[in-house]
């Protein structure tokens, strides 16, 4: 069995920083990728474990449906962060009226081709994330 924490002081903190990280950068006159690639990286990993411990925490799962929903939201988070990474791009570029956007249409097209690295990026750490959740978990006792 493996079990959710219900509520994670450190998954709190870690949407605070992100809120504040945010905010610094969306004020900050930037053009590189790196920023913004963090960024919509770790917005959706954010959502899965907030959705993982509001609706599973504190309750008992089986390993197997366990590593499933890992597997799963990794798989998820890997597929939505360029879409997520592509829609930040578009709120600073349309926040910042420039005559020459910060970030031009071929860098959000050249993120936006690299949706099946990571997708496969997401589902290989969601599996890796899965096995260390089982590798701890507790064993049942068996009659």
């Amino acid at each position: 069995m493996v079990e959710w924490p219900a509520r994670s002081r450190a998954l709190t903190a870690l949407t605070y920083i992100f809120g504040v990280a945010f905010f610094v950068w969306i004020g900050y006159e930037d053009t590189t990728l790196t920023p913004v690639t963090i960024l919509g990286a770790v917005l959706p990993l954010i959502f899965l474990a907030q959705f993982l411990t509001g609706r599973f925490g504190g309750s008992p799962l089986s390993a197997r449906k366990g590593m499933l929903l890992l597997g799963a939201g990794g798989l998820l988070a890997g597929s939505v962060t360029p879409l997520t990474i592509a829609v930040l791009m578009a709120l600073k570029v349309s926040l910042h009226s420039h005559a020459n956007p910060d970030y031009p249409p071929e860098a959000v097209l050249n993120v936006m081709a690299r949706t099946p690295v990571w997708a496969l990026g997401g589902l290989l750490s969601g599996a890796a994330l899965a096995l260390a959740a089982y590798a701890r978990r507790k064993p049942t006792p068996e009659a």
